[in-house]
């Protein structure tokens, strides 16, 4: 395969384009949701040991989420943001307040879900919410694609 300066170009299905000079960075949608599976899978192990050791500790599961959760975040949006969406922008800081906040109401709805779950349905808290993680990982990855699709216009 002959490597050009221009950038490859592939638009995905949702929004998630590369902007890329090496053949091996992900471009199309199953590598990219393959690469953020992993990322987003470490990050998951995080969250779940948090909140595996406070909610045996006793808090409320709803609570024991947002703070495992929380951490997940920083990880995930950081590792992902360059290697895995490839933004090109200079913003990333500004880019993640935007993920802080999304997340910050995913977080509240997954918790909320998470909670229920063992009350309503008297699940025991780690099957809950290992059942509202595929919801929150389709909609973490279609959001990342949308909030780095486009990267800020050079001065």
């Amino acid at each position: 395969m002959v490597e050009t300066s221009e950038p490859v170009t592939s638009a995905d299905a949702v929004g998630v384009s590369a902007n890329v000079t090496s053949p091996a960075v992900p471009h199309t949608l199953s590598q990219r949701i393959a690469r953020f599976g992993v990322a987003s899978g470490i990050g998951w192990l995080l969250d779940f040991c948090i909140f595996a050791v406070l909610v045996h500790q006793g808090l409320a599961p709803g609570l024991a989420n947002a703070v495992g959760a929380s951490a997940a975040v920083v990880w995930v949006f950081f590792f992902s943001v360059r290697r895995i969406f490839r933004y090109g922008g200079t913003s990333v800081h500004s880019r993640f307040l935007i993920y802080a906040l999304y997340q910050a109401l995913m977080i509240a709805a997954a918790s909320v879900g998470v909670d229920s779950i063992v009350r309503v349905a008297g699940a025991n808290a780690l099957l809950a919410k290992a059942l509202v993680t595929p919801l929150t990982f389709m909609a973490n990855f279609f959001f990342m694609g949308w909030l780095t699709k486009y990267k800020n216009p050079s001065p």
